[in-house]
């Protein structure tokens, strides 16, 4: 998997059962299930923010 640091958090309760459901219903691991969804939460954060870069000064079109 590449570099992986060891780490702790603390959760609570119902979403540490929502994601042992999930990893369960995925056959993974919570750990596999978790990075699975924080890799899916940093695609949809990523990919969705405009680029700032990007933009069309109209004022430049007259």
């Amino acid at each position: 998997m590449g570099d992986s640091i060891r780490s702790q958090y603390r959760i609570p309760k119902e979403l540490n059962e929502w994601l042992s459901s999930r990893a369960k219903a995925e056959e993974r691991s919570r750990n596999a299930q978790l990075v699975v969804e924080l890799r899916i939460r940093m695609r949809e954060t990523t990919h969705s923010q405009p680029d700032a870069k990007i933009t069309l000064d109209q004022t430049k079109l007259d």
